[in-house]
């Protein structure tokens, strides 16, 4: 016998928080980091937003007129908004269309791993067909997502989106921006009083949910860089203790690797480059009987497996005013390169501008320790305080890898340090490399 509990609004948004540990623990993972608000009466949007600090608005009469199953939908779509860092790398883009290009992301994302999305947010074409308004997949199979927008043109204008999950939400926007513009101009300019491209900062079409770009929805201020930084290493450190926990669940979803390739993809190729440090260096080696090599068996005699050391380095990461937050985004995903490069590194993580701030001992591949690193810094820059520091307090250590622009004063020559310095310079910075007085250094652009 089935029993009606009559959930109010937000025990229907616990529930479905419940039912996604028993089958996508991932996404019950990243839900569980979300902090559910009920969405204030006067507010226009009457279904469901998100803003930048991680808050999950919901609207009563939306909530209770879905069934369980798609309020499960609706969760998951709204803390993927956050933990893909969607409400804070909006950016100077057209909000409007970019609202419509995240949902189409996630939303192929939900209908990949089998979930609902709610009847009442799809809307028909001119043919009648049923069409999603934010981008429900017409064919999953095919990977396309179909919809209209209105508002740009005279006529509604029809969007299609191919290979939906092998896209970024920004490249997404791009189709939609150029497929906008191409058919304004064959319907023969924007629609009298309508949404003109540029112009959608923070609207909706209507019924759809709202993201905050850049902004806390309780307060309605905007957040400062420091802020949406800090939440931006908050969500890395939570998809990534997710994606662990759903594989030890054994419970992975569809497309995982796509959510985390954007977010946890490195530049330098570091197992090659380090491996090649290694053996130039000649790290220890020696050799164990205890666990016979797999090459045993088929040789057919008892051999030995490799044992090496542990390999050592330190690692400057570079926050003064001049990195901004796509580079400081692109030197935790080195740093996390540099941890899955090898197993048995062990290194010391430091985030220097003209002072030395935070420090952090990494081991292990330890990749959910490094993106909840907290970060500060911003001011001017002066990267050898910390090579100073390094010489006096672990000299012995063979490497430093430093994460930086290159833009910082050199006093100093090879001669001056015992360790050998791998210079990581951003696409934007310093353009001749040979800059740099001592060390060897690479730019992190392919």
């Amino acid at each position: 016998m089935v029993v009606d509990l009559q959930l109010n609004p937000r025990e229907k948004i616990v529930r479905a928080i419940c039912d996604l540990q028993k089958d996508q623990p991932f996404f019950a993972h990243l839900a569980m980091n979300m902090k559910i608000k009920e969405m204030p009466e006067d507010h226009p949007m009457k279904t469901m937003a998100v803003d930048a600090k991680g808050n999950m608005f919901y609207a009563d009469e939306f909530v209770a007129q879905l069934t369980q199953a798609q309020v499960k939908g609706v969760v998951t779509h709204e803390c993927l908004h956050s933990a893909l860092e969607h409400c804070l790398r909006t950016g100077a883009r057209d909000h409007r269309i970019s609202n419509v290009a995240q949902d189409v992301a996630v939303n192929m994302m939900i209908k990949q791993s089998g979930m609902e999305i709610p009847e009442v947010w799809k809307c028909k074409t001119e043919d009648g067909k049923i069409v999603d308004g934010k981008g429900i997949p017409a064919d999953v199979a095919k990977d396309n997502s179909v919809f209209e927008l209105h508002g740009y043109a005279p006529k509604p204008i029809k969007i299609r989106i191919e290979q939906v999950s092998q896209k970024p939400w920004e490249s997404i926007y791009s189709e939609v921006l150029e497929q906008i513009t191409k058919q304004q101009q064959q319907q023969g300019g924007q629609q009298q009083g309508g949404q003109g491209l540029g112009q959608g900062q923070g609207s909706n079409q209507p019924g759809f949910d709202e993201h905050m770009h850049g902004k806390d929805g309780e307060t309605g201020e905007e957040l400062s860089g420091q802020e949406m930084e800090a939440e931006a290493n908050r969500w890395r450190g939570n998809l990534a203790n997710a994606a662990q926990y759903s594989k030890n669940m054994g419970k992975v979803p569809a497309g995982l690797d796509r959510i985390l390739k954007d977010i946890l993809k490195p530049k330098v190729r570091w197992k090659e480059l380090l491996l090649r440090y290694i053996k130039q260096h000649g790290a220890p080696v020696d050799w164990s009987y205890h666990k016979p090599s797999k090459r045993s068996h088929a040789l057919g005699i008892f051999m030995p497996t490799v044992v090496r050391e542990s390999v050592d380095v330190e690692i400057i990461v570079d926050v003064s005013g001049s990195i901004d937050g796509d580079s400081l985004k692109e030197f935790i995903s080195e740093v996390v390169g540099i941890a899955k490069a090898l197993s048995n590194i062990n290194m010391q993580v430091t985030f220097v501008d003209a002072e030395i701030h935070e420090s952090y001992a990494v081991s292990n591949g330890d990749i959910p320790k490094i993106l909840n690193f907290k970060i500060s810094g911003g001011g001017g820059t002066n990267l050898e305080i910390k090579l100073e520091h390094i010489k006096e307090t672990n000299p012995s250590i063979p490497l430093v890898i430093l994460l930086t622009d290159g833009f910082t004063p050199f006093t100093h020559k090879r001669s001056d340090f015992p360790f050998d310095c791998l210079w990581c310079i951003t696409k934007n910075g310093i353009n001749d490399l040979k800059e740099i007085p001592y060390g060897y250094a690479i730019k992190m652009d392919g």
